[in-house]
């Protein structure tokens, strides 16, 4: 495990740390996420967008390849089934869900050889009680093509 922080250049690590840690990794699962629905859609925006940004550089750096998870946030709350295709912003849309479409576009734009996984529900168990139930995931891939920085 590096420390390092998601929202800074190189994950905050120092340039000698940040090659190192490049040159180590072929594969890159990212699921971090902000999912504090109480602060404002432009604040959680900008925090997905500088670590994506992070991400993908990294990604680049390292030649690696991405698996990221989304969230079926992406689409409204009724209606439906929804297409396993690029998603577009809606009405009413929390700036989490704004954010994972954010993401993904990024993503596709970058160039990176990714997968996105949107997650719907995960179902968490303690020694004594199902703390939340599990939906079923649906995957939207991304063509893999050359990163533009490679």
């Amino acid at each position: 495990m590096v420390p390092g922080t998601l929202d800074a250049p190189d994950f905050g690590l120092d340039a000698s740390a940040a090659k190192a840690l490049a040159a180590s990794v072929r594969q890159v699962i990212h699921c971090a996420a902000m999912v504090n629905l109480a602060i404002g859609r432009t604040e959680m925006l900008d925090w997905s967008a500088r670590g994506m940004d992070t991400v993908l550089q990294f990604c680049c750096d390292a030649n690696a390849d991405l698996r990221f998870t989304s969230s079926s946030s992406v689409f409204p709350d009724r209606g439906g089934p929804w297409p396993e295709t690029p998603a577009k912003l809606w009405d009413n849309i929390t700036g989490y869900g704004a954010a994972k479409i954010a993401a993904e576009t990024a993503i596709r734009a970058s160039g990176i050889s990714a997968a996105i996984v949107r997650c719907r529900r995960f179902m968490i168990w303690t020694r004594r009680t199902r703390v939340t139930s599990m939906k079923s995931s649906s995957r939207h891939l991304c063509e893999p093509v050359t990163c533009r920085n490679r």
